[in-house]
């Protein structure tokens, strides 16, 4: 019985972080309003964390085998999406599409690949702002990393 509430109060955190980043993936004006106030974020992150962590140690109580197999699934999934968001990945990832860009359009100059990149990627940017992105930030690390953070959002809900 332990191990099944467990595995719900596990399931559970990870419905939560799943509907944190769907939320985290809406424009500001667009997430719902109760999610604006700074103890939400608070304390939903907390809460997902909590049961992931009470239900991980009900698992380890009743059966370790089964608590070591979804232990580190759950920390090999975290250490993937920590390392998906990191510069140098958004790094490699800009460099293989430019690279076949280039193979697709050999007519192109590179600001001109990668600002269509940019707009193929977000096309609610629009064009202007995806050359002036291009403009200010020459270099393929300079530009994955600003992309990479304004994909994330510098928003204050985060």
């Amino acid at each position: 019985m332990l191990l099944a509430g467990g595995g719900l109060l596990i399931v559970a955190g990870l419905i939560a972080w799943l509907y944190h980043e769907r939320l985290r993936g809406l424009k500001a004006w667009d997430r719902p309003r109760w999610t604006l106030h700074g103890t939400y974020r608070m304390a939903f992150s907390t809460l997902r964390r909590v049961l992931i962590i009470v239900g991980w140690l009900l698992m380890w109580s009743t059966s370790r085998a089964p608590a070591i197999v979804v232990g580190t699934a759950i920390l090999g999934g975290w250490a993937r999406v920590r390392w998906v968001r990191t510069d140098g990945y958004a790094t490699r990832r800009l460099r293989t599409e430019l690279a076949s860009l280039r193979r697709r359009h050999p007519e192109c100059d590179e600001p001109e690949l990668l600002s269509r990149w940019i707009r193929a990627r977000h096309p609610d940017w629009g064009p202007e702002l995806a050359e002036q992105i291009v403009a200010d930030n020459p270099g393929l690390p300079d530009l994955a990393r600003i992309l990479n953070r304004m994909e994330k959002g510098w928003s204050a809900l985060d």
